[in-house]
């Protein structure tokens, strides 16, 4: 196997998840960093299961900010700030944090997350308007792109190991923000 394909080390870390080997999988998963660390996005949803399944949250929170370290995109600060959000006993820090990065990079899913924390300090109108809101934005996620080819220039919603445009293998590559 291709120790530097990505592929197959997203489809390691689900095999050990589905096997209920968790660190197996953690371990798995972080040589994507060294694979192609724009990826480590795909990886998000497993960690968050391996930590969830291993009961360590500090874990997880550990593990997003080493990845925001390397490869800031929007989808990782959503996922940090839900870690931030669940390990504190307030959404303070989580807030603060959001605030800080939506002023440097204004991201659609970003305002959405901050609206889901801003909202048990409304009151019962100012909640109607931020579920109008949030709805709208989800609506404009589910037709955003989230891909592009590095060749083609091709963009898509889900992720094309080879490029439905130019036929190329691996040039599909997250959108970092």
């Amino acid at each position: 196997y291709d120790r530097y394909s990505v592929r197959v080390s997203l489809l390691l870390g689900r095999i050990d998840l589905l096997q209920d080997l968790h660190e197996e999988a953690l371990t798995e998963l972080k040589r994507i960093e060294q694979q192609d660390a724009v990826f480590l996005v795909e990886a998000i949803p497993m960690i968050d299961e391996a930590c969830q399944k291993l009961g360590d949250n500090q874990k997880r929170l550990r593990i997003l900010q080493r990845i925001w370290g390397l490869q800031p995109s929007s989808r990782i600060m959503v996922a940090l700030a839900g870690a931030m959000a669940e390990s504190a006993e307030n959404n303070n820090e989580a807030i603060e944090f959001l605030l800080g990065q939506l002023d440097e990079h204004p991201t659609l899913g970003g305002v959405r997350t901050l609206l889901t924390l801003l909202m048990p300090f409304a009151e019962a109108e100012p909640q109607r308007w931020i579920q109008i809101i949030k709805g709208v934005l989800d609506s404009l996620l589910e037709k955003s792109q989230s891909y592009c080819c590095t060749q083609c220039g091709f963009s898509g919603r889900h992720l094309h190991w080879q490029c439905p445009s130019c036929k190329n293998w691996s040039t599909v590559k997250p959108v970092p923000w």
